[in-house]
């Protein structure tokens, strides 16, 4: 037998929109269990009260790094945002690169993120810049990189934002990473339209209130 808090958790979870609205502290959480009180009442085997579920989201969300979503949209408001196309990715040998000539060496800027474990470099770069690269081995897929450049510090949590909000639309992210004032996206070619779309949602979220992408059920979510 499932217990309640133990099915609430399942239920947030495994919908990443419930659970970036339950980190965001938007949802009403009397809104959010009648909402899920079918599939808990289902997996508990017997009628659930709906305050129970409210104590079992306040529980939840307790546990939860808070997410600031109106300071993240505003940030993303002021901030740059840059995509790449034709972006490919590689595995190389530290030494070999390092013995690449100075022109490859060159070549990378600003389109370039390295990654290293060990003495091999996961290198995102220009597909056109990657094939100069002696011994590199070559992912079969093409990406884009769509770069975020923040006027200030990259904002607390935008990341795990940016994580389960595109997760939430069924896009899988390559890649994430967040250095200083910078996040960079790494997305299938064909995903990269929709996550531009998202972002801009984003941006516009601290004028209109509402969760990105979100449909008119869950904006019901969060009013109060």
């Amino acid at each position: 037998m499932v217990k309640v808090h133990h099915a609430v958790a399942i239920v947030v979870n495994s919908n990443p929109l419930y659970s970036l609205m339950l980190s965001s502290g938007l949802v009403n959480l009397s809104a959010l269990a009648r909402e899920i009180k079918p599939i808990v009442t289902s997996m508990v085997g017997k009628d659930v009260n709906i305050l129970t579920i409210v104590k079992s989201l306040e529980r939840l969300r307790r546990k939860r790094q808070v997410l600031s979503i109106r300071s993240i949209a505003e940030s993303l408001g002021r901030s740059e945002v840059i995509v790449y196309n034709g972006i490919g990715e590689a595995e190389v040998e530290a030494s070999k690169l390092v013995e690449s000539n100075s022109d490859c060496r060159y070549m990378l800027g600003e389109h370039l993120l390295i990654m290293g474990s060990g003495g091999l470099l996961r290198i995102i770069a220009p597909l056109t810049v990657l094939s100069k690269i002696p011994g590199a081995r070559l992912c079969s897929k093409e990406y884009s990189l769509v770069k975020i450049r923040f006027s200030e510090a990259a904002p607390v949590g935008i990341v795990t934002f940016i994580v389960q909000l595109t997760k939430a639309y069924g896009i899988s992210l390559r890649h994430i990473l967040r250095y200083d004032n910078e996040v960079y996206i790494v997305v299938e070619r064909a995903y990269s339209a929709s996550v531009l779309k998202l972002i801009e949602d984003a941006r516009r979220f601290s004028s209109n209130g509402q969760i990105p992408g979100s449909e008119d059920n869950v904006k019901d979510l969060a009013n109060t």
